[in-house]
Formats: structure tokens, sequence, C-alpha cells
């Protein structure tokens, strides 16, 4: 179920000129839900847990996707050589 949080960034997609694809919009949600810094493998383990089959590799496709639309931000970790991604405040 979408949030309005995901909404709203839907929309700021639509507004920089592209549609979000159903595994961008299913990513997003799971950002509005958590609120976390999530690396890639947090992702992929809170999609995998609620049933959802997305791969590896289109987890890091649709988050560098995201983070260039400017919908996500990425963050180096603390004491960490891993990156998170957070919802960019909007």
């Amino acid at each position: 179920m979408k949030t309005e949080t995901a909404n709203m960034l839907e929309e700021a997609a639509k507004i920089k000129g592209r549609k979000l694809t159903k595994t961008e919009t299913i990513v997003l949600v799971f950002f509005t839900q958590t609120q976390e810094l999530l690396t890639g493998e947090d992702l992929f383990m809170g999609l995998y847990n609620e049933g959802q089959p997305v791969g590896y590799p289109t987890i890091y496709v649709t988050l560098r996707r995201l983070t260039a639309l400017g919908l996500l931000k990425k963050q180096q970790l603390p004491n960490s050589n891993k990156v998170g991604y957070v919802l960019e405040q909007t």
C-alpha cells in the first residue's frame, strides 16, 4: 500500500520527466515505511521478508536511479566502508 509520502515522491519523479517503475515504487514505499538508513543488503532482505521478488542487481540499479532523481540520498555508514540510503527530505 502506498503512503502519502510515496505518492509525493512519485509526483516529484513525474515533475523531473519520468514515471517510476514498479520496482522503484516498491522500494520507495519500503523506505517510507521504515524511515531508516538502509544498505542495499538491508533493502534486499526487507523486501525478501515481505515476499517481494527483487534481485540484488535490480536493488542497486534502482537505488542509483532514485538517488539520481533526488528521491534518495546516499550516505557513508559510520565506521564502515558501506553506504546506506535514506529518503531525501522533500
